[in-house]
């Protein structure tokens, strides 16, 4: 897939609203504005769009009236050498993708060093209100974490997850922090943690002084192994994060009677599993408290940021507490506690409030996206897309995809394989046993599935601005791969 014309090209009186909208949804990074006759008046990234912004230009200026009317331009009859340097030239000025022109003026095309068209593994859709709810945070000074958006974010993704005590925190993994923070967990304390989860899960229990324990995991429902897991319980465990991976819903009711029985704190980690319901209830509902992550990757971004719920009303107001600094909340510079800055500023929860806006809209066309994918490898039974288990339906985060547990991969690599085909998938998460941070930690595995799983899988992408086009070639890859299995 190469990127049309119309993706690359601007009109001239085009607003820089329109300018934005066409950056963030066709993921280029350069826009050529051109006249009425196709004929190139200049260049425009989000850099110039950024600094018009800055100078007191607003969404209803028009793009001939910031762009670069002096770029760097590759001629039709360039050579590969004349490329390369134009584009190590580019490149020092922090440019990308260079123009190729006809003598004329007539755009043909955008020159890059990444493969044309690349499906990228992830893309945030910022095609909402994110510029004008950001610019009224800029305009109006609310900027901190003192912004009215904080607390309407917070309030907003409450009413989502039709669950109350919501605190919108710094990212994903201060969440988890102050999750086992507010719970007193600490030194001398165990923590359950799946071996196969991004690292921060763990990081988050040795940030507090705790000691992860790591629990091999299930291979249908991708959650705790329960065979390990009851081997793993000692009287030093006070806590257990199950991993909603990759969107799945991986905490039934017998781990989590289980856990009710050793009297063990749970915290799920919903990072990648906005939007999973299990049961007509949201994922999060069972814990004590529930985190989850706002990165750029994930389904509604602030760039960065996170949140998390409690269960109990006092456990919330004392995290809010320590979220900020430990400071009384109604005698200003007291002190009552040792507390962190944890907080999310204005400017991000602005974004957020614009994302949340459209979150169901992105729900559905990540499922319509994990559909296509079922249906390009068929009833080819060698591989599985893991859209749902016993628990429940995925909410898609990324689209897992595992050879038979059964079987040793074959010496094919499938990163390599894509990559040639333009599309940026990833491996399966290391199991966190193999890493030298963790492999001294104690670690439970009766038939070692996370080593097989992350042997045997990878992740397809799948996020809301992902175009037809680009699900028709991820599909095409897809059938590629699994026919000459």
């Amino acid at each position: 897939m190469t990127l049309d014309l119309k993706d690359v090209c601007l009109s001239e009186d085009a607003t820089l609203e329109e300018a934005l909208q066409r950056l963030n949804v066709k993921h280029v990074d350069t826009l050529c504005v051109v006249d009425r006759e196709g004929k190139i008046v200049g260049t425009l990234t989000d850099g110039d769009v950024r600094r018009a912004f800055l100078r007191g230009f607003g969404l209803t200026t028009t793009a001939v009236d910031v762009c670069n009317r002096k770029p760097t331009l590759v001629a039709e009859d360039a050579t590969a050498g004349d490329i390369d340097r134009l584009l190590n030239l580019a490149s020092t000025h922090g440019v990308r993708s260079i123009p190729k022109v006809a003598a004329n003026g007539e755009v043909l095309g955008l020159i890059s060093r990444r493969f044309p068209g690349i499906v990228p593994m992830a893309s945030p859709d910022l095609a909402g209100q994110e510029i004008r709810y950001v610019l009224e945070s800029l305009n109006t000074g609310w900027i901190s974490s003192s912004s009215p958006f904080v607390p309407r974010f917070e309030a907003a993704l409450a009413e989502f997850l039709e669950m109350p005590q919501v605190l919108a925190v710094a990212n994903g993994t201060v969440a988890l922090v102050l999750a086992l923070a507010a719970h007193g967990i600490g030194p001398g304390d165990e923590v359950l943690v799946p071996d196969i989860t991004f690292a921060a899960t763990a990081n988050a229990v040795i940030h507090v002084g705790a000691t992860p324990v790591l629990i091999d995991i299930d291979p249908e429902t991708w959650g705790f192994d329960k065979q390990s897991l009851s081997e793993a319980v000692s009287e030093n465990t006070r806590a257990a994060i199950p991993v909603h991976l990759y969107g799945l819903p991986t905490l039934d009711y017998e781990i989590l009677h289980f856990f009710e029985a050793h009297k063990i704190v749970v915290v799920e980690d919903c990072a990648e599993a906005l939007g999973t319901r299990q049961q007509q209830r949201h994922v999060g509902s069972q814990g004590a408290a529930c985190t989850f992550s706002f990165f750029a990757n994930k389904t509604l971004t602030t760039g960065e940021g996170g949140a998390v719920r409690f269960q109990d009303q006092k456990m919330y107001e004392h995290a809010k507490t320590l979220r900020d600094h430990g400071m009384s909340s109604n005698r200003k510079y007291w002190h009552d506690v040792v507390g962190f800055n944890f907080r999310l500023t204005g400017m991000q929860a602005a974004v957020g409030c614009a994302q949340l806006e459209r979150l169901d809209s992105f729900l559905e066309r990540k499922q319509w996206i994990a559909d296509q994918y079922l249906a390009a490898i068929g009833t080819n039974t060698s591989y599985t897309i893991k859209v749902e288990n016993a628990n429940g339906a995925s909410s898609h985060w990324v689209s897992p995809m595992v050879y038979d547990l059964q079987s040793i991969a074959s010496d094919r690599n499938p990163l390599e394989f894509f990559r040639t085909r333009g599309i940026e998938i990833r491996p399966i998460f290391f199991p966190l046993h193999t890493m030298t941070p963790y492999k001294d930690f104690k670690h439970f595995s009766i038939s070692n599935w996370a080593t097989r799983i992350h042997r045997n899988g990878f992740c397809l992408p799948n996020f809301p601005s992902m175009s037809d086009a680009a699900v028709e070639q991820v599909c095409s890859a897809l059938q590629d791969w699994v026919t000459d299995e």
